[in-house]
């Protein structure tokens, strides 16, 4: 009853797609490209309670491409850098870590960056000493990362 109904919504004039029930791995491809294509919705069954489906739908959802670029809010990892600051701190024995994004570019330990603009429209000169990633030191941060 559930899958019928599915079906009459992705099917609607709201939705004018095709469903597709996705039940095994060669079904994926089509999958994605129908969403890349806009014509086909995918449908997949999952149990709440045994998990049966959600291996098929992780796998799918490790298919599709990446939309970063195309959202318009990152600029490639080749441009100047750009990172927006989003938090401050004041780490004891460390001194002021700011955290935020990478909207454009790369950035490494030991840059030197621009911060600003200040009340005056200046900018000031700042040295990068580390970089961490999900709580991990790493080597570079790159726009687009997640």
């Amino acid at each position: 009853e559930n899958l019928l109904q599915l079906h009459k919504i992705v099917k609607s004039n709201a939705v004018k797609r095709q469903p597709l029930v996705v039940k095994e791995m060669d079904q994926l491809e089509a999958a994605a490209s129908g969403i890349f294509n806009r014509e086909a919705c995918p449908i997949f069954c999952i149990s709440s309670v045994t998990g049966e489906g959600l291996p098929l739908l992780r796998n799918f959802l490790r298919c599709l491409p990446s939309r970063l670029q195309d959202s318009g809010l990152f600029r490639p990892p080749s441009s100047p850098a750009e990172f927006h600051i989003d938090s401050i701190y004041v780490v004891p024995g460390v001194g002021l870590v700011v955290g935020g994004v990478v909207r454009a570019g790369r950035i490494r330990p030991g840059q030197q960056l621009l911060l600003g603009p200040d009340k005056v429209s200046q900018f000031k000169p700042v040295l990068v000493k580390t970089i961490q990633y999900k709580r991990v030191t790493v080597e570079s941060a790159e726009s687009g990362q997640h």
